[in-house]
């Protein structure tokens, strides 16, 4: 199943051995490859002394439409924990709002979603607004992921300045 990033956030994060909620998904952390989420971040403590906390992408057994499952409770750990987590968050490799460009330097817009694999935790396409055009960006263009702004294959968009689409063209491709 291919999922939108913005259906994800705030999905309920169930441990599978007792069915009990663990929290709920606060923000999602991509590898530095842009290509594969590992890891979800749980939603802000309320008290300020509480640590930020993370379930990494090896203890989820499944994402459905309206949950996520993982193993157990201890799948749900401090980000302190993960030193790969604690960079990819701390450098925001989050996958949104980060700027596209081309090799070149070209903008090509601003990432507002993303499309992922619920099996493979894969993300498939980026999706970007500039002013009022909007592209798609198919992850095995991107040439590299630097957190706060994502580097694409020059020849993306070749013979075009953006692909020009509609939301109803978005909608019926991220269904696809």
């Amino acid at each position: 199943m291919i999922l939108r990033y913005t259906k994800l956030i705030g999905l309920p994060i169930f441990e599978l051995r007792e069915q009990t909620k663990l929290g709920a998904i606060n923000d999602l952390l991509i590898d530095r490859s842009g290509q594969k989420i590992s890891g979800f971040l749980l939603e802000s403590p309320i008290l300020s002394f509480k640590k930020p906390l993370i379930v990494l992408d090896l203890d989820v057994i499944e994402i459905l439409k309206d949950v996520v499952l993982v193993k157990d409770e201890k799948s749900v750990i401090p980000i302190s924990e993960s030193l790969s987590a604690q960079e990819l968050l701390r450098k925001r490799f989050v996958g949104i709002n980060q700027r596209i460009e081309s090799e070149t330097g070209q903008y090509l817009g601003k990432a507002y979603d993303y499309l992922i694999d619920s099996k493979t935790l894969g993300v498939t396409k980026f999706y970007a607004k500039k002013v009022f055009k909007e592209i798609v960006v198919p992850s095995i263009n991107i040439v590299e992921f630097l957190g706060h702004k994502i580097i694409v294959k020059d020849n993306l968009f070749a013979g075009l300045r953006s692909k020009e689409l509609t939301k109803s063209t978005i909608v019926n491709e991220a269904t696809a």
